[in-house]
């Protein structure tokens, strides 16, 4: 009876182990994974018992993949389904748009593995190991967590050298990332990062508005290097008629982005004197009577005198008559130097004015000497024989 015991115990086992050897396992292209036993293989369709003892039809078009998984005996297995051969005039399922579903198990997609530039990116420690890892990134824009290990390499605390091919890349891919890191480490205490960003932000992939506010904040950085940068960047995208209208409309009051800091208007009206076109000279004349700052309008007006519009002269004899000394002297400065005797004479006016303050008196020597090119002593008389001898008695 023992041994008969036993035998029914063994064979007991057998038989749920061998089930359980012989579960197979279903992943659905919606994300489902269902586990148990095909019981039934048809061409368009199998039917699986699940492990929760629910039956499931399955049409092959909803399955990624099948993984019969690994059995015991060889005589477990079941016998392979039959491919019919399609019938002449019918379409196979490739021909029908529809991926056939392969009874082997698929490798791992590329996507699940590791990804060894993310890994360095977040743990390493050395710096060379980090900018290998950035060197390593190609020209595709890479996953959404290596852009934003990117942007943790730009923090305060990394390597000034790491921080600066941080940004490099973060540009060179753009996106919403690498804009608001750009716009963040624009304001760094590190001259370094800021002078990086600043030549970061002439990458064509960033969206132009995006780039209008930090840039025109390092067009007025205190060192002179990183001011520099800015103004190259802040040129390629002047140069640019479709970006350039963006620039002249942030200097508008209404406009979507205006900018806000009156230093930062009159960086950006010092590069519009380079950008030819009517919309920039209109830009200009608009900001040298309307714009509430006195200093922006003194820019406007230098920034109109190099022009060569017709209407020139006539805007600067219109702005010699504003409230502002120092919009009055950027005028008659611009007459000045286009041998214009009434501009001479009111620089000579205020700069030998004894009511007028210091400054605006050293102010309006600088403006002679800049009009006419030359230093000479501080005499009315020197002054007005040297413009007679340059331009006549006009």
């Amino acid at each position: 009876r023992l041994h008969d015991a036993a035998t029914a115990l063994a064979t007991a086992l057998l038989l749920v182990c061998g089930s359980a050897l012989r579960a197979e396992t279903a992943y659905l292209r919606d994300g489902r994974v269902l586990e148990g036993r095909i019981v039934e293989e048809r061409p368009e369709e199998i039917v699986l018992e699940g492990s929760d003892g629910r039956r499931y039809v399955l049409l092959r078009m909803e399955i990624d993949r099948l993984d019969y998984g690994r059995r015991e005996h060889a005589s477990d297995a079941p016998p392979p389904p039959a491919r019919s051969r399609p019938r002449a005039g019918s379409r196979s399922e490739t021909a029908r748009g529809r991926q056939p579903v392969s009874d082997r198990p698929r490798p791992a997609s590329p996507t699940a593995r590791p990804d060894p530039v993310l890994a360095l990116l977040r743990s390493a420690t050395r710096t060379a190991q980090v900018l290998d890892a950035i060197a390593r990134l190609g020209p595709q824009r890479p996953a959404p967590a290596v852009l934003a290990a990117l942007a943790e390499r730009t923090r305060h605390g990394q390597p000034a050298v790491v921080r600066i091919a941080a940004l490099e890349a973060l540009a060179r891919y753009g996106g919403r990332v690498a804009e608001r890191t750009l716009a963040r480490r624009a304001r760094s205490h590190d001259v370094r990062v800021r002078e990086a960003a600043a030549r970061a932000l002439a990458s064509p992939a960033l969206r132009p508005l995006a780039v209008i506010a930090p840039l025109s904040e390092l067009l007025v950085d205190p060192v002179p290097r990183v001011q520099r940068a800015a103004r190259e960047s802040a040129r390629r995208w002047l140069a640019d008629p479709r970006t350039s209208s963006l620039w002249i409309a942030a200097l508008e009051p209404g406009g979507e982005r205006p900018l806000r800091s009156p230093r930062a208007r009159a960086a950006v009206l010092t590069l519009l004197a380079e950008v030819p076109g009517s919309e920039a000279f209109a830009a200009l004349c608009r900001c040298a009577e309307g714009e509430s700052d006195a200093r922006c309008r003194a820019t406007a007006v230098r920034a109109i005198a190099v022009r060569s519009e017709r209407t020139v002269v006539a805007i600067l004899l219109r702005t010699l008559r504003d409230p502002a000394v120092e919009v009055r002297i950027a005028a008659a400065e611009g007459l000045t130097r286009r041998g214009k005797r009434l501009g001479l004479e009111r620089l000579l006016a205020i700069a030998t004015d004894p009511e007028r303050s210091a400054e605006h008196r050293r102010q309006a020597w600088r403006a002679l000497e800049r009009a006419l090119g030359v230093r000479l002593a501080h005499d009315p008389a020197i002054w007005r024989a040297h413009f007679e001898a340059r331009f006549g008695g006009e």
